[in-house]
This record gives structure tokens, sequence and C-alpha cells, in this order.
């Protein structure tokens, strides 16, 4: 993306909050939650979102979180949601 005004290139940092938030939503759907967002399926989310926060040091709210924070909040998932295996791995 480039500056409208000077024409210099802009890099804007990774959203790793929204990535993780991707990962989790895929998780419950993994675990048989609709695609599309419900109340019963955002409330899963929230929980999920608060035993994450718990663990991880600075994830709270919507604010930016760095790439290690995004990988303990992932490690946190796996324990809480591990992924099934799938009818090929049987």
């Amino acid at each position: 993306m480039n500056c409208p005004n000077c024409g210099h290139e802009i890099t804007a940092p990774f959203n790793y909050s929204k990535k993780l938030a991707d990962d989790i939503e895929e998780r419950l759907t993994h675990y048989g939650h609709p695609q599309q967002r419900n109340p019963h399926k955002y409330q899963a989310y929230c929980s999920v979102r608060v035993v994450i926060a718990l663990h991880v040091e600075g994830i709270k709210g919507a604010r930016q979180i760095t790439e290690e924070q995004y990988k303990q909040g992932i490690e946190v998932l796996d324990r809480i949601l591990p992924e099934k295996p799938t009818e090929a791995d049987c």
C-alpha cells in the first residue's frame, strides 16, 4: 500500500489478534458450531477468549497482540480445545 500524498510504501503490522479470533472460530466450527455466527457460538467464543486471556499475559479486549502472545494463545487453545482427528487419520 502506498501513501496517497507522497507515494512511499506503508507497511502495516500483521494483525495477530484477528488471526487468533479466526483460529478460535475455526476450532469452534470444527467442534460442531455452525459456520455463521449465532448467540451460542459467540458465547463459546467469548468463553474461550477469556480462558486464553487468563493464561497469556497482555491479551485483553480487542488490542493488538504480538506474535509471541499469538503463539502462546494457540498453545492454550490446543490445550482447551484440542483438534479432533479427522476420519482420514483414524
